[in-house]
């Protein structure tokens, strides 16, 4: 949920950029709709919308169901660019923290991992997702503490890997 201040920044950029074509057709303030539908997207999703505007919309402002479908439209854009960029660093953290574990380097490493993939591999992309998922809930700042835990975390699944500890991940049940 954004803030207070989150709100009345967005509202003060669209009257900027509207004028008092915003103000006539909205009001001064936002209303709990706009709020609403506000509070669904991050700060970065919002920048991008507001960025988008003139072109989408050059002349009127946009209607809440407009907005929505550009707010929309730019979470997805950024949902793909980052979630690639996210993964792929928590993926050669992990991997390189397993490979020193391990004594291993590529490309005996990546082999191993795809030899193993019910088990390390499991493991690796569990970690990996478990990342991603929480840089995107701190709205994609990556601490130091999170790095670290990554990299450590690697380093047991290693540890439990050469023990022979690791258990493979359970099936998924099938979609009926």
């Amino acid at each position: 949920m954004n803030t207070r201040k989150v709100h009345m920044r967005f509202w003060a950029a669209l009257t900027e950029r509207y004028g008092t074509r915003w103000a006539d057709q909205y009001g001064k303030q936002p209303s709990q709709s706009w709020m609403e539908l506000i509070d669904r997207f991050t700060p970065t999703d919002l920048r991008a919308a507001l960025d988008t505007l003139p072109k989408e919309c050059p002349d009127h402002p946009p209607t809440l169901p407009q907005f929505e479908a550009i707010l929309m439209s730019a979470h997805a854009k950024a949902s793909r660019n980052e979630g690639n960029h996210i993964r792929g660093f928590y993926r050669s953290l992990a991997v390189a923290s397993i490979g020193r574990s391990l004594g291993k380097c590529e490309p005996d490493l990546e082999a191993l991992i795809v030899a193993n993939r019910d088990t390390l591999g499991s493991a690796l992309c569990q970690l990996i997702d478990e990342y991603e998922d929480m840089e995107r809930k701190n709205d994609l700042q990556r601490t130091p503490a999170m790095e670290t835990g990554c990299a450590l975390r690697a380093a047991r699944i290693a540890e439990l890997f050469k023990a022979n500890q690791l258990l493979p991940r359970p099936a998924e049940p099938a979609n009926q």
